[in-house]
């Protein structure tokens, strides 16, 4: 959770304050609100002691380059800016809590987090751990190595994620760039998070009565995770992450993937996760690897026939908007391999994920090559697709599509003359 730094170059819209001045005190006022890339700065209040003469005349100008104080600081990352403000993790709030999503090359991640104020620093204390899919290391390893790329690293002595001194270095990137000097922080502050995004605040220190509990929950954390004796009793996330399970809804619906079917039985645990998981990146996951469990299934000569609108629904639930290229030739290769039509529809969704030109159009050249190749391979068949005019009529829409796409590519020419 930084706070993006301005390049050299960059234009920079100057805050204004009014200077005000009462009983040998001088304070200048933030004017209007000003913004220090995904931060928005509502009101800033700034105290001066008044020693010698102060040329009001020069206004604010007078008094910016003296030593100040913040007396009271309002900042709002406004929940639309929450991919700028923390690239590559996902923010849910959730009443007083924040549900953090994190991705990484296993799958996603995902955690409820309370913020407590620690002195001048910020606490994140986690309260739960959430996956679908296992990888070769732990969660709790691959959780902690994507905070620390956020720039979240975990402080092992009170077992919480920590944000060092947040205040001080919004408060260098809105004034040092100018040439003013730095204001002396605040002791007190405070994180919070509603529909409006995430609001940060400083001023007077005041005793925070869930601290000391907190920090008393978390202290065996360290130890637990690391899988060191300890007499605390294991909270269940905790369980759960040094076993390899996950649990709630999540362990439901991994249970019920791993046991037999019938497949509607995975279908309502893939709902019942997906109505209750506040994370987009948690929701994608089970969306594939419920489409995956239902396309094990048709392998293994399952008489239940996999409903092709409820396949691409998960499957494109799934990808969403990713821009990801290679899982959207990875689903699609799936998909085509198995001569499943829904190849053709995916591919089409695709063409609109924002990735490069080149990129998607290749990946609909693929499911039009793999879908027709494998229904060539397989004419003869007793089985024959459903409605062969329809499965055509779809990929010569998509070929279209490609070509409108990348025309000179050659892999959009050669798919082309399937159709």
């Amino acid at each position: 959770m930084s706070v993006p730094k301005t390049s050299p170059g960059e234009a920079l819209a100057p805050p204004r304050f009014d200077l005000r001045l009462s009983r040998g005190r001088c304070a200048l006022v933030l004017r209007r609100p000003v913004e220090v890339g995904a931060i928005v700065v509502r009101a800033l209040e700034l105290d001066a002691p008044v020693a010698g003469s102060v040329d009001v005349a020069r206004g604010a100008a007078a008094l910016l380059t003296r030593r100040l104080r913040v007396v009271a600081l309002e900042a709002l990352v406004p929940a639309s800016r929450f991919g700028a403000w923390v690239p590559g993790l996902e923010l849910v709030p959730v009443g007083e809590r924040v549900e953090v999503a994190v991705s990484d090359a296993v799958g996603a991640l995902a955690t409820r987090l309370q913020p407590l104020p620690a002195g001048r620093d910020l606490l994140l204390f986690v309260e739960d751990l959430r996956f679908v899919v296992e990888g070769p290391f732990s969660p709790w390893r691959r959780l902690r190595d994507a905070f620390r790329a956020a720039e979240l690293p975990w402080d092992g002595r009170v077992g919480a994620f920590r944000v060092e001194r947040p205040v001080r270095r919004l408060l260098a990137e809105l004034f040092l760039p100018r040439g003013w000097r730095l204001p002396a922080s605040p002791p007190g502050i405070a994180l919070s998070f509603g529909r409006e995004g995430a609001l940060l605040r400083a001023g007077d220190a005041e005793p925070h009565a869930a601290l000391d509990a907190a920090l008393a929950a978390a202290a065996p954390l360290p130890s637990m995770l690391e899988g060191l004796p300890t007499e605390a009793p294991r909270p269940t996330w905790v369980e759960r992450c040094l076993d390899g399970r996950s649990g709630g809804l999540a362990g439901a619906l991994a249970a019920a993937l791993e046991g037999d079917g019938p497949p509607r039985r995975w279908l309502r645990a893939h709902a019942a996760f997906r109505a209750a998981e506040p994370t987009a990146g948690l929701r994608a996951d089970a969306a594939l690897a419920t489409a995956e469990r239902l396309l094990r299934a048709e392998a293994a000569g399952s008489h239940v026939p996999v409903d092709g609108a409820v396949l691409t629904d998960l499957v494109l639930s799934g990808l969403g908007a990713s821009r990801d290229t290679k899982a959207w030739r990875r689903w699609v290769e799936r998909l085509a391999a198995v001569g499943r039509p829904e190849a053709l529809a995916v591919a089409r969704a695709g063409l609109a994920n924002g990735a490069p030109a080149a990129e998607r159009a290749s990946v609909a050249a693929l499911a039009i090559d793999g879908v027709l190749a494998r229904l060539e391979e397989d004419e003869g068949d007793d089985e024959s697709p459903p409605d062969l005019d329809a499965l055509l009529a779809d990929a010569e829409t998509l070929a279209t599509a490609a070509r409108t796409t990348a025309p000179e590519l050659p892999e959009v020419l050669a798919a082309g003359a399937w159709v």
